[in-house]
């Protein structure tokens, strides 16, 4: 058992599935408030090497509660230990940690399902150790793909520990995304020792960990749009220089843009996909479609005197903006006259 940790980290990120029931925005017993009994010394939703070695003949327990707390009653206390002389990590893991001793590249690190895109996994921590050891946290996201029948990452983020001093310290780390799929799990995954020199009792407190959001680009198109025939449409989204934008036509898959602004002059059904520095997306859709409305010749939405003028402009040489041919045809003959005038009227004094 001696250094499982470099073969626990490679079995993270290789292994990792989740197990139906359980969806939180928040990251769950993040405060590390709740520890139920018979969960062997460990925090509700999180698992260890306790139930194994911390029973007969061992009695070790490299996971347990601590009041030395950043808020609140507990935190989770993590230390490292040895058992016959091996030097054993405390090792904490979000869900179930399935430990093969005789086959360690079978362990699996079964996380808890979670559909969110955070921006940033932060927390507070405290690390002690005697000798030059470092502590470790990640985190990584993933998603079920059908049609490989294994787990995609989506995103992951690591966090390394060193002593800073008697008290709490803050802790941050990006998600980096790897991909714009819906995450369905999470996982995180802490030790006390995670330097090719662990150190026995090297010691990681953790407590109220939790997602930030803020990063999330912020995309709204504004809603479906109608056109005019022959007419054109502009969609701008706010520029960004670290962002990446990607237009999808929503029909058939097609990328049809990749700035910030993007002009439709056809109907279509359109997603944009902005991603900022650290791959994190964030999505909005839009229908594109032909505006079809006799006697609305300017293509405001509405039929009045501005589309009557429109229409005499229109007949006697003039240029009108924001004109809809085909809506200016009221009669819908072919031919724009002062017979669509006369329908034209007709509809706006039944509009009033």
């Amino acid at each position: 058992m001696k250094h499982l940790l470099l073969l626990f980290l490679p079995v993270l990120l290789l292994c990792s599935h989740a197990r139906p029931g359980f969806a939180q925005q928040g990251v769950p017993n993040g405060d590390f408030e709740s520890w139920p009994t018979g969960n062997h010394n460990n925090p509700e939703f999180w698992d260890s090497p306790n139930a194994i070695t911390g029973g007969f003949p061992f009695f070790l327990n490299t996971v347990v509660k601590t009041g030395d707390s950043h808020t609140g009653n507990w935190a989770a206390q993590l230390t490292t230990g040895t058992i016959l002389g091996e030097i054993i990590p405390g090792l904490m893991s979000l869900g179930t940690l399935e430990l093969d001793l005789e086959n360690i590249e079978n362990t699996q690190f079964i996380g808890l399902p979670f559909t969110d895109r955070p921006g940033m996994l932060e927390g507070y921590f405290k690390y002690a150790t005697p000798g030059t050891d470092f502590g470790l946290l990640g985190v990584l996201l993933t998603a079920y793909d059908e049609v490989s029948g294994s787990k995609d990452s989506i995103a992951f983020g690591v966090v390394q520990f060193t002593p800073q001093g008697n008290d709490f310290s803050y802790f941050s780390t990006d998600l980096q995304y790897l991909s714009i799929k819906q995450p369905d799990s999470i996982n995180i995954v802490a030790l006390s020792s995670a330097s090719p020199t662990m150190e026995p009792g090297s010691q990681l407190i953790l407590d109220d960990l939790g997602f930030d959001y803020s990063s999330t680009p912020v995309v709204d198109l504004g809603g479906d749009v109608g056109i005019c025939a022959g007419q054109s449409h502009t969609f701008e989204l706010e520029y960004v220089e670290q962002y990446t934008y990607t237009w999808i036509n929503a029909n058939t898959g097609e990328v049809i843009g990749n700035e910030h602004m993007l002009t439709i002059s056809e109907p279509v059904s359109i997603e944009v996909v902005v991603q900022n520095a650290q791959g994190l997306p964030a999505f909005d859709q839009a229908e594109v479609f032909l505006y079809e409305q006799p006697g609305d010749a300017n293509g405001d939405g509405v039929i009045n005197i501005l589309d009557i003028i429109a229409i005499v402009q229109y007949f006697t040489g003039s240029e009108p903006e924001d004109f809809c041919h085909d809506n200016a045809d009221a009669n819908q003959d072919g031919v724009i006259n002062v017979l669509d005038v006369i329908v034209t009227v007709q509809l706006f004094s039944e509009s009033l």
